[in-house]
């Protein structure tokens, strides 16, 4: 992957990568794939040189990565990739049409969609660290 993201790079001025977990393991379990190439793609934006923004979101699911201990850890890969702002979105039940209609089952059907207020206490952890964090919709973009 990292050959295409360094041919794209040259021509895009933002990337929003979403980071599901910050465990490889618990990435795996939720997504189907550990989490290894998505945050090596991250460090490598971020020492690369490219002058872009680069955006994380972080999609809260309740039960599998709304923790203090993610969110801290989310928070270590920020700031030792010089990341300054995150995204963090509203778990909601969209995704159900898309696993219907290709057959599988959908493992968050029953969650209950969030609130993007419920995201508060995590919001907290990013900016009592300096990091901006943008809840839901509400982003400058």
């Amino acid at each position: 992957m990292r050959p295409v993201l360094e041919e794209v790079a040259q021509y895009v001025q933002w990337f929003f990568i979403d980071v599901k977990h910050m465990d490889p393991e618990r990435h795996r379990e939720g997504t189907g794939v550990d989490n290894r190439l998505i945050l090596d793609n991250i460090r490598w934006l971020c020492g690369s040189g490219w002058r872009g923004r680069l955006m994380l979101r972080v999609p809260v699911i309740p039960g599998f990565n709304d923790t203090e201990q993610n969110a801290e850890a989310t928070l270590n890969f920020l700031q030792e990739c010089g990341l300054t702002e995150i995204n963090l979105l509203p778990f909601h039940r969209l995704g159900a049409s898309k696993h219907s209609q290709l057959g599988l089952h959908y493992a968050f059907e029953e969650q209950p969609a969030m609130k993007p207020e419920e995201l508060e206490a995590l919001a907290t952890i990013y900016r009592r660290a300096g990091v901006q964090c943008y809840l839901g919709s509400a982003t400058p973009f």
